[in-house]
Order: C-alpha cells, then structure tokens, then sequence
C-alpha cells in the first residue's frame, strides 16, 4: 500500500509539472504570435541525437513527449540528480532519484545499465520490473528512474515506436508492483495456513494421547471394582479359568 501510496503521490506531482510546463509552452507560442510581424529566417531544428543510441522521455502529456533526448559517451555515463560538487554526466531531477542514482556502460555497440548498490533505495524499473543486477538495453525498452521520470531506449539502428507512451509505461509498473504486492500476500496466506495445520495437527495428537489415557484409566478402575465386588462363586471362576489359562501357556 505504501508503494501505490507513492505512485499517486508522484502522479499528482507529474501532473503539475505538466500544468507549469504546458503554461510555459503558450507563453512562448504567444511571444512567437506577437513576434511574427518581424521576418526571421529559419533555421534548421538542431537534432544532435540523431543517428545515436539514446534516451527519450515520456511524459503523460503526449505534448512534451520526445522533449528530452540524453546521448551517451563512450565509457561509464553516470546518472543521478544535480549536484554542484560533482555533476553526473546525465542529469535527471525528481522524485526518488538520488546522487549516483545508477550507470550506463556505453562500448559504442551496446548499452548497460548498471544499478546503485542499494537498488530499493535509488530505483531503476527496466520494462516494469526493478533492476537488481546490470542489465543490457534493447530497442523500446521503458526505463523509469525514480517515481515517474519514464524513458523509452532508441537504438538509432531502428525506427522508434510512436505506440509506446506514458500510459503504456506507468501501467507496466504498476501491474508489476501489483503482482509483487498480491505475491506477498499469498506467502503472508500460505506461512498462515500451515501454522494453523501444524496447531491443528498437534492438537489433534494431544487430545488422542489424552483419550488412550483415559480409555486406560478406566479400565483400570473397572477391574478395580469388579474385584472389589465379586462373590466366592465369582472368586473361584476366576480362579479355575487363571489356571486354565497357565496351563495352557
């Protein structure tokens, strides 16, 4: 529950980055309208991602998805939150993302992402599940670092997905988390369920060892008042059918 806890928390947060993103968005387009009585030639878009393995975002507004690209050097990329004293190579702010919050091994072939050495705590989620161990990046695999910083890995080599988005991305995880969530509990059930068989198991030995003891305890006191009671015609019988019985022996 605490994790959903999170998630909605990290939601809510996202959807107010949207709201202030989205308000700067139409101020500039309201800069550019009143602008437009100067002519200005244009220039290419700049697209320094091109061609290379990258990193791009998703956001719940389809708007601002494909705003962020990070490219990887050669080497060891480190990822993680801005820090004036030591800046990582790729920066990433918001919820859940710590200093050194992981790394990205790039051989110009082939890209790894390597988790924080406490991976609860600076969590990376490949494709909806939590990355434990280094992990090699496929084409369109989501990546979320954090609480809700969603990435879709592009190999250049191949054409971008337009289908993956947030939606896609988001609900991944928290299938997963369900699952984990649901499987715990059914552990939490079963851990219930055989120490209730054990108790009954051991009840039920204790009540059947009470019930011979008892079975055994009366028949004692029965013998007990038989002899107690019997005349001599009994006492005799007894007696001929006891040395019977040597005989026989």
């Amino acid at each position: 529950m605490e994790e959903i806890e999170k998630l909605r928390r990290a939601y809510e947060e996202q959807l107010e980055i949207n709201k202030l993103a989205r308000l700067e968005i139409e101020k500039e387009e309201e800069q550019r309208r009143v602008g437009n009585s100067v002519k200005i030639d244009p220039k290419p878009v700049e697209e320094p991602w091109k061609g290379k393995f990258n990193l791009m975002n998703l956001n719940e507004d389809p708007f601002l998805t494909g705003k962020i690209r990070h490219v990887f050097k050669e080497g060891e990329n480190v990822i993680g939150k801005s820090d004036k004293e030591e800046m990582p190579d790729i920066v990433i702010g918001g919820v859940g993302v710590l200093k050194n919050h992981c790394r990205i091994n790039f051989d110009g072939a082939s890209v790894t992402l390597s988790p924080n050495p406490d991976p609860n705590a600076a969590k990376v989620f490949v494709n909806g599940k939590l990355v434990a161990e280094p992990v090699i990046l496929a084409h369109n695999d989501r990546v979320l670092f954090g609480s809700h910083n969603y990435f879709v890995f592009n190999d250049p080599s191949m054409p971008e997905d337009s289908t993956i988005d947030w939606d896609y991305a988001n609900k991944e995880v928290i299938q997963d988390q369900l699952k984990a969530i649901t499987s715990d509990q059914d552990e939490v059930l079963k851990a219930k369920l055989k120490e209730m068989e054990e108790k009954y198991e051991s009840e039920r030995r204790n009540a059947e060892e009470e019930a011979k003891k008892l079975v055994e305890e009366r028949r004692s006191v029965s013998y007990t008042h038989l002899r107690a009671h019997e005349t001599r015609h009994d006492l005799v019988c007894r007696l001929l059918l006891e040395k019977k019985k040597k005989k026989k022996k």
